[in-house]
Protein backbone atom coordinates (compact mmCIF):
# COMPACT_ATOMS: atom_id res chain seq x y z
CA UNK A 1 0.00 0.00 0.00
CA UNK A 2 1.24 3.46 -0.51
CA UNK A 3 0.50 5.14 2.04
CA UNK A 4 2.29 2.56 4.37
CA UNK A 5 5.43 3.06 2.07
CA UNK A 6 4.96 7.04 2.73
CA UNK A 7 4.56 6.28 6.67
CA UNK A 8 7.75 4.32 6.60
CA UNK A 9 9.88 6.59 4.63
CA UNK A 10 8.69 9.26 7.05
CA UNK A 11 9.45 7.50 10.22
CA UNK A 12 13.07 6.59 8.36
CA UNK A 13 13.37 10.62 7.82
CA UNK A 14 12.22 11.43 11.20
CA UNK A 15 14.94 8.68 12.85
CA UNK A 16 17.69 9.94 10.90
CA UNK A 17 16.91 13.60 12.23
CA UNK A 18 16.83 12.33 15.33
CA UNK A 19 20.32 11.22 15.44
CA UNK A 20 21.34 13.92 13.76
CA UNK A 21 20.02 16.35 17.16
CA UNK A 22 21.40 13.56 19.74
CA UNK A 23 24.25 15.66 21.08
CA UNK A 24 23.08 18.85 19.09
CA UNK A 25 19.44 19.89 20.15
CA UNK A 26 18.11 17.68 23.49
CA UNK A 27 14.52 19.01 23.43
CA UNK A 28 14.29 18.58 19.92
CA UNK A 29 16.03 15.43 20.15
CA UNK A 30 13.13 14.47 22.20
CA UNK A 31 10.01 15.90 20.68
CA UNK A 32 11.95 13.45 17.39
CA UNK A 33 11.35 10.16 19.12
CA UNK A 34 8.41 11.04 20.65
CA UNK A 35 7.31 11.31 16.90
CA UNK A 36 9.08 8.88 15.45
CA UNK A 37 7.44 6.42 18.32
CA UNK A 38 3.89 8.11 17.25
CA UNK A 39 4.33 7.32 13.48
CA UNK A 40 5.82 3.36 13.90
CA UNK A 41 2.31 3.17 16.43
CA UNK A 42 0.75 4.32 13.51
CA UNK A 43 2.24 1.71 10.75
CA UNK A 44 1.86 -0.89 13.47
CA UNK A 45 -2.14 -0.25 13.95
CA UNK A 46 -2.03 0.09 9.95
CA UNK A 47 -0.46 -3.28 9.77
CA UNK A 48 -2.25 -5.42 12.71
CA UNK A 49 -5.74 -3.98 10.47
CA UNK A 50 -4.83 -4.94 7.54
CA UNK A 51 -3.54 -8.56 9.25
CA UNK A 52 -7.11 -8.89 10.67
CA UNK A 53 -8.98 -8.60 7.14
CA UNK A 54 -7.09 -11.08 5.95
CA UNK A 55 -7.93 -13.59 8.97
CA UNK A 56 -11.11 -12.94 9.07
Amino acid sequence: MRTDRAFTDLSNIVSILYELARDKEPELYRLLGDLTCTINSFIDRQENAVRQKKTT
